[in-house]
């Protein structure tokens, strides 16, 4: 006779699926983002011009760095625990960053380092998304087929 846990132990079976190529993005992008942090404040402080404008610009910087502050914990958590919510939280939120980074590229005149800096930020993003998807339906997977299990576990 099987004790109570049987059920629980075959749904957390030992298969691991969370993504290397994941991982090495997000560490990769957690590097450079202390450069490109740095590249927004060194371009904002070396813009002239009036100071509505560059106050804005460093408000759109300092929530780019937020987002990016939670998104990288919720790829590497969603990632290593291999929980799909997070991973679905780190794609919606990449696909913000996104759009606001692209936004500032457009509205706003970049300088050199700032707009270089921009790019090789978008860049890491648009990697990070398309690396995501295949380890996010690998891990959709698997917690599927570890629920089958549960449920087959349970009826008989």
């Amino acid at each position: 006779m099987r004790g109570p846990l049987a059920a629980f132990s075959a749904f957390r079976g030992p298969a691991r699926v969370g993504s290397a190529h994941l991982q090495a993005c997000i560490y990769y992008q957690s590097c450079f983002d202390v450069v490109w942090g740095l590249f927004a404040i060194i371009t904002t402080a070396m813009r002239p011009g009036g100071l509505s404008g560059q106050m804005v610009r460093a408000i759109i910087y300092f929530l780019l760095l937020s987002l990016e502050v939670v998104r990288l914990l919720l790829g590497n958590a969603g990632n290593k625990r291999e929980k799909v919510l997070l991973l679905v939280a780190f794609e919606l939120l990449t696909f913000v960053q996104s759009t606001i980074i692209w936004v500032v590229v457009f509205v706003y005149e970049p300088r050199p380092l700032e707009y270089g800096g921009n790019i090789l930020f978008v860049t890491f993003i648009l990697v990070e998304f398309v690396v995501c998807f295949p380890a996010l339906s690998a891990i959709n997977r698997e917690e599927v087929s570890r629920f089958a299990m549960l449920y087959r576990e349970t009826t008989l």
